[in-house]
Protein backbone atom coordinates (compact mmCIF):
# COMPACT_ATOMS: atom_id res chain seq x y z
CA UNK A 1 0.00 0.00 0.00
CA UNK A 2 2.59 2.44 1.40
CA UNK A 3 4.40 1.56 -2.45
CA UNK A 4 1.15 2.57 -4.23
CA UNK A 5 1.20 6.24 -2.15
CA UNK A 6 4.54 6.61 -3.08
CA UNK A 7 3.97 6.69 -6.57
CA UNK A 8 0.86 8.33 -6.35
CA UNK A 9 2.96 11.26 -4.68
CA UNK A 10 5.41 11.16 -7.27
CA UNK A 11 2.95 11.13 -10.27
CA UNK A 12 0.90 14.15 -8.78
CA UNK A 13 4.55 16.14 -8.12
CA UNK A 14 5.24 15.28 -11.31
CA UNK A 15 2.27 16.76 -13.04
CA UNK A 16 2.22 19.82 -10.70
CA UNK A 17 6.00 20.66 -12.25
CA UNK A 18 4.80 20.18 -15.53
CA UNK A 19 1.78 22.55 -15.46
CA UNK A 20 3.90 25.16 -13.56
CA UNK A 21 5.77 24.98 -16.45
CA UNK A 22 3.20 25.37 -19.10
CA UNK A 23 1.96 28.19 -16.82
CA UNK A 24 4.97 30.12 -16.97
CA UNK A 25 6.09 29.14 -20.19
CA UNK A 26 2.45 30.83 -21.93
CA UNK A 27 3.27 33.67 -19.42
CA UNK A 28 6.79 34.42 -21.32
CA UNK A 29 4.83 34.18 -24.43
CA UNK A 30 1.96 36.43 -23.43
CA UNK A 31 4.73 39.14 -22.19
CA UNK A 32 6.51 38.80 -25.23
CA UNK A 33 3.52 39.05 -28.02
CA UNK A 34 2.72 42.14 -25.74
CA UNK A 35 5.79 43.83 -26.23
CA UNK A 36 5.89 42.86 -29.86
CA UNK A 37 2.85 44.82 -30.55
CA UNK A 38 3.45 48.06 -28.18
CA UNK A 39 7.11 48.17 -30.65
CA UNK A 40 5.57 47.25 -33.98
CA UNK A 41 5.10 50.15 -36.51
CA UNK A 42 0.68 51.17 -36.34
CA UNK A 43 -0.46 53.02 -39.94
CA UNK A 44 -4.48 54.58 -39.56
CA UNK A 45 -6.31 53.32 -41.94
CA UNK A 46 -7.20 56.75 -43.68
CA UNK A 47 -6.69 60.38 -43.27
CA UNK A 48 -7.63 63.44 -45.15
CA UNK A 49 -5.28 66.59 -45.43
CA UNK A 50 -6.58 70.28 -45.95
CA UNK A 51 -3.59 71.87 -47.23
CA UNK A 52 -1.86 75.58 -48.79
CA UNK A 53 0.81 75.43 -51.35
CA UNK A 54 3.04 78.41 -52.97
CA UNK A 55 4.26 77.15 -56.55
CA UNK A 56 7.44 78.07 -58.13
CA UNK A 57 8.92 77.77 -61.61
CA UNK A 58 11.71 75.55 -62.23
CA UNK A 59 13.24 73.87 -65.26
CA UNK A 60 11.37 75.86 -67.90
CA UNK A 61 14.26 78.19 -69.34
CA UNK A 62 16.19 80.61 -68.33
CA UNK A 63 14.15 84.05 -68.53
CA UNK A 64 10.82 82.25 -67.61
CA UNK A 65 9.74 83.66 -64.15
CA UNK A 66 6.39 81.26 -62.72
CA UNK A 67 4.61 81.72 -59.39
CA UNK A 68 0.98 80.05 -58.15
CA UNK A 69 -0.77 79.00 -55.23
CA UNK A 70 -3.38 76.30 -54.69
CA UNK A 71 -6.19 75.42 -51.92
CA UNK A 72 -6.41 71.83 -51.68
CA UNK A 73 -8.22 68.90 -50.49
CA UNK A 74 -6.96 65.18 -50.07
CA UNK A 75 -8.22 62.13 -48.52
CA UNK A 76 -5.90 58.93 -47.91
CA UNK A 77 -7.06 54.83 -47.74
CA UNK A 78 -5.40 52.02 -46.92
CA UNK A 79 -4.88 49.15 -49.50
CA UNK A 80 -5.52 46.80 -46.72
CA UNK A 81 -5.87 46.85 -42.92
CA UNK A 82 -1.73 46.98 -41.85
CA UNK A 83 -0.58 47.62 -44.85
CA UNK A 84 1.69 50.60 -45.85
CA UNK A 85 0.54 51.25 -49.04
CA UNK A 86 -2.33 54.06 -49.65
CA UNK A 87 -3.76 55.75 -52.37
CA UNK A 88 -5.17 58.86 -51.83
CA UNK A 89 -7.47 61.13 -54.19
CA UNK A 90 -8.81 64.77 -53.74
CA UNK A 91 -9.47 68.70 -55.31
CA UNK A 92 -7.87 71.27 -55.62
CA UNK A 93 -8.32 74.68 -56.70
CA UNK A 94 -4.81 76.54 -58.28
CA UNK A 95 -3.73 79.74 -59.70
CA UNK A 96 -0.78 79.92 -62.02
CA UNK A 97 0.77 83.52 -63.95
CA UNK A 98 4.40 84.14 -65.19
CA UNK A 99 6.23 84.87 -68.17
CA UNK A 100 8.97 84.96 -70.61
CA UNK A 101 10.81 86.04 -73.60
CA UNK A 102 11.01 84.60 -77.14
CA UNK A 103 12.16 85.42 -79.87
CA UNK A 104 11.73 89.34 -80.21
CA UNK A 105 8.96 89.39 -77.99
CA UNK A 106 7.74 88.06 -74.81
CA UNK A 107 5.43 85.52 -73.21
CA UNK A 108 3.16 86.39 -70.35
CA UNK A 109 0.33 83.63 -69.05
CA UNK A 110 -2.42 83.74 -66.09
CA UNK A 111 -4.55 80.44 -65.25
CA UNK A 112 -7.20 79.49 -62.57
CA UNK A 113 -6.91 75.51 -62.52
CA UNK A 114 -8.56 72.70 -60.70
CA UNK A 115 -6.63 69.74 -60.31
CA UNK A 116 -7.98 66.13 -58.95
CA UNK A 117 -4.78 64.27 -57.71
CA UNK A 118 -4.62 60.60 -57.61
CA UNK A 119 -1.60 59.19 -56.03
CA UNK A 120 -0.18 56.49 -54.62
CA UNK A 121 1.32 56.72 -50.48
CA UNK A 122 4.03 54.82 -49.22
CA UNK A 123 3.01 56.00 -45.25
CA UNK A 124 6.09 55.40 -42.55
CA UNK A 125 5.92 55.99 -38.85
CA UNK A 126 8.62 57.97 -37.70
CA UNK A 127 7.11 58.08 -33.70
CA UNK A 128 4.14 57.81 -32.50
CA UNK A 129 1.51 60.33 -34.15
CA UNK A 130 4.23 61.26 -36.53
CA UNK A 131 4.85 59.89 -40.02
CA UNK A 132 6.39 60.47 -43.89
CA UNK A 133 4.49 59.96 -46.34
CA UNK A 134 5.96 59.44 -49.52
CA UNK A 135 3.61 59.51 -53.03
CA UNK A 136 4.23 59.90 -56.83
CA UNK A 137 0.90 60.01 -59.18
CA UNK A 138 -1.03 62.27 -61.78
CA UNK A 139 -3.08 65.35 -61.66
CA UNK A 140 -5.96 66.01 -63.46
CA UNK A 141 -7.58 69.01 -64.39
CA UNK A 142 -8.83 71.66 -66.29
CA UNK A 143 -8.18 75.13 -66.69
CA UNK A 144 -11.71 77.12 -65.27
CA UNK A 145 -10.58 80.43 -66.99
CA UNK A 146 -6.63 81.63 -68.85
CA UNK A 147 -5.09 83.03 -71.16
CA UNK A 148 -1.59 83.27 -73.36
CA UNK A 149 -0.82 86.50 -74.66
CA UNK A 150 2.96 86.75 -77.09
CA UNK A 151 3.76 90.63 -77.41
CA UNK A 152 5.98 91.86 -79.85
CA UNK A 153 6.50 95.09 -81.31
CA UNK A 154 4.42 94.81 -84.58
CA UNK A 155 1.67 92.71 -83.21
CA UNK A 156 0.06 91.24 -80.35
CA UNK A 157 -1.88 87.53 -79.95
CA UNK A 158 -4.12 86.19 -77.41
CA UNK A 159 -5.43 82.56 -77.02
CA UNK A 160 -8.05 81.88 -74.27
CA UNK A 161 -7.66 78.79 -72.55
CA UNK A 162 -11.19 78.37 -71.20
CA UNK A 163 -11.77 74.45 -70.03
CA UNK A 164 -8.93 73.46 -71.16
CA UNK A 165 -7.48 70.05 -70.15
CA UNK A 166 -4.98 69.14 -68.16
CA UNK A 167 -2.55 66.39 -67.20
CA UNK A 168 0.46 66.00 -65.25
CA UNK A 169 2.85 64.10 -63.00
CA UNK A 170 3.96 64.31 -59.51
CA UNK A 171 5.47 63.44 -56.50
CA UNK A 172 7.61 64.56 -52.96
CA UNK A 173 6.60 63.83 -49.68
CA UNK A 174 4.60 65.17 -46.63
CA UNK A 175 5.12 64.81 -42.80
CA UNK A 176 2.25 64.09 -40.52
CA UNK A 177 3.10 65.35 -37.26
CA UNK A 178 0.02 65.11 -35.26
CA UNK A 179 -2.63 67.59 -36.28
CA UNK A 180 -0.03 69.29 -38.52
CA UNK A 181 1.15 68.68 -42.02
CA UNK A 182 3.99 69.85 -44.57
CA UNK A 183 5.16 69.01 -47.36
CA UNK A 184 7.36 69.57 -50.65
CA UNK A 185 6.23 68.39 -54.18
CA UNK A 186 7.66 68.05 -57.84
CA UNK A 187 4.83 68.77 -60.65
CA UNK A 188 5.49 68.33 -64.08
CA UNK A 189 2.68 68.97 -66.81
CA UNK A 190 2.18 67.45 -70.20
CA UNK A 191 -0.07 69.62 -71.65
CA UNK A 192 1.40 72.52 -73.84
CA UNK A 193 1.53 76.12 -72.56
CA UNK A 194 -0.24 77.84 -75.34
CA UNK A 195 -1.66 77.48 -78.65
CA UNK A 196 -0.32 80.23 -80.18
CA UNK A 197 2.88 78.41 -82.18
CA UNK A 198 5.61 81.02 -80.37
CA UNK A 199 3.93 79.98 -76.94
CA UNK A 200 4.51 76.18 -77.41
CA UNK A 201 6.95 75.45 -74.70
CA UNK A 202 5.54 72.39 -73.44
CA UNK A 203 3.60 71.97 -69.97
CA UNK A 204 4.76 73.59 -67.04
CA UNK A 205 7.25 72.49 -64.31
CA UNK A 206 6.95 73.39 -60.43
CA UNK A 207 8.03 72.66 -57.16
CA UNK A 208 5.28 73.29 -54.67
CA UNK A 209 5.31 74.08 -50.69
CA UNK A 210 2.86 73.23 -49.07
CA UNK A 211 1.18 73.49 -45.03
CA UNK A 212 -1.97 72.50 -43.56
CA UNK A 213 -4.00 70.13 -41.48
CA UNK A 214 -4.56 66.85 -41.39
CA UNK A 215 -7.41 65.09 -39.50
Amino acid sequence: MRKYAVIVLLTVTAIAGAQAQIVKSESHITTRHVIDTQDAKTHPGSWRNLLYGVNFGVNNGNSHEMFGFDLTYTKANAFNQDSPLFYEYGIGFQYLGGGYDKGSGSVSYSFGLVRIPLNIIYDYQLASDVYADFYAGLNIGGNLFGSVKYSRSSKNDESQHLFRPQVGFNCGVKMRLYRFVVGIGYNKDFTDLGEIPETLVGGLSYMSGSIGLTF
